[in-house]
């Protein structure tokens, strides 16, 4: 697993690409406690566009940094989902708590949108 950021117009892009194994949990945990640390931004999107494996733990990181970017009143949202990781959102009903969007502009546009 890679991963890296971004940010646009006060949105920080997560991107993860790869396999996102559970011996690569805690490497991206402390990656993410980093992001949250970063005061000029207003929102989260992690683009998993070139995610080709979610293991149940990456699932647990993902949604533990929902909850503290939630926490923090900040926005939150995934985009650019394969099939094999939208079904697994829709298995635990992940779709129905988190936003997804199609692309990653798309995400950035409404969670603009959302703080004005």
């Amino acid at each position: 697993m890679e991963y890296n950021h971004h940010i646009q117009n006060n949105v920080c892009v997560l991107m993860i690409e790869g396999e996102f194994l559970r011996r690569q949990v805690n490497e991206l945990e402390l990656y993410i406690r980093k992001l949250l640390d970063m005061t000029d931004v207003n929102a989260f999107v992690v683009n998993l566009e070139k995610m080709t494996y979610l293991s149940s733990p990456g699932v647990g990181v993902l949604m533990t940094f929902y909850k503290r970017v939630k926490k923090q009143e900040r926005g939150f949202g995934f985009c650019h989902l394969n099939e094999d990781v939208h079904q697994i959102f829709h298995a635990i009903k992940l779709d129905q708590l988190v936003q997804i969007y199609q692309t990653e502009q798309e995400a950035i546009a409404a969670l603009i949108g959302q703080k004005e």
